[in-house]
């Protein structure tokens, strides 16, 4: 009998551990991803997934058939994203649940988010391996509230181009202060509100970029003055 009861308690403690276990998986999903509104996001979230593989995406784009995209903070699990990771037409106003992304390996693209403020959720990413257009064809673009780059101050590393573009309100990229190497082109344009680009100061002093740099925003400096400290108007 005492045998008996051993087993069973036993028994129960696996199950009870595994029932636990059960709300983190650190299997990685197969496949692209794509998450069309709030309920495909929770629905992913709630998976637990760690990590997307190598050269598979992930896209969050609300494009109807449930509620509007209000939230990340489902994917609060997430680190690595193993392709491209395109965020657009959401209604967030910034991208809490992001926290623990530490990389991704393709193109990342922030785009025609209208109420998105800032990037606070991003405080992990210190890398992106290949091309990130912050234009108006992809990546961090027309977000009309976007105000400040604030959330990518670790961000210190981007493989390909950098554009950011088309963001009409955006006061100062002083969120980019962490950045030391871009492999290609620096292209910053379309934000007439853009008086101030001090935000780029580190990369050029530390001889970061490899292509060319671009500016067409209400201020305009050459490298020559930015590195002179003339990177914003008075």
């Amino acid at each position: 009998m005492k045998k008996l009861t051993l087993l069973l308690s036993l028994t129960f403690l696996i199950i009870s551990c595994s029932d636990d276990d059960s709300t983190v998986n650190t299997s990685k999903p197969t496949g692209a991803w794509t998450l069309y509104n709030q309920e495909q996001v929770d629905a992913f979230g709630a998976s637990g997934y760690t990590e997307i593989l190598p050269n598979y995406n992930l896209f969050i784009e609300y494009k109807g058939g449930g509620s509007p995209i209000t939230s990340l903070l489902p994917l609060s699990s997430l680190t690595k994203v193993g392709g491209d990771l395109f965020i657009s037409n959401c209604e967030i106003t910034n991208l809490e649940g992001l926290n623990n992304l530490e990389s991704v390996a393709g193109i990342f693209s922030i785009t025609h988010n209208s109420n998105l403020v800032n990037l606070n959720g991003l405080d992990n990413l210190t890398s992106i391996s290949l091309n990130t257009s912050l234009s108006s064809f992809t990546g961090i673009s027309m977000n009309p509230s976007l105000l400040t780059l604030d959330g990518l101050e670790n961000l210190s590393y981007v493989k390909g181009n950098l554009s950011i573009s088309g963001n009409s309100n955006l006061t100062n990229i002083n969120g980019l202060s962490g950045l030391l190497h871009v492999g290609g082109n620096l292209v910053i344009g379309n934000g007439d509100a853009l008086l101030d680009l001090c935000g780029i100061s580190n990369l050029l002093q530390n001889n970061g970029l490899v292509g060319d740099y671009s500016s067409m925003n209400g201020y305009n400096p050459t490298i020559a003055d930015i590195l002179n400290g003339d990177c914003q108007l008075q």
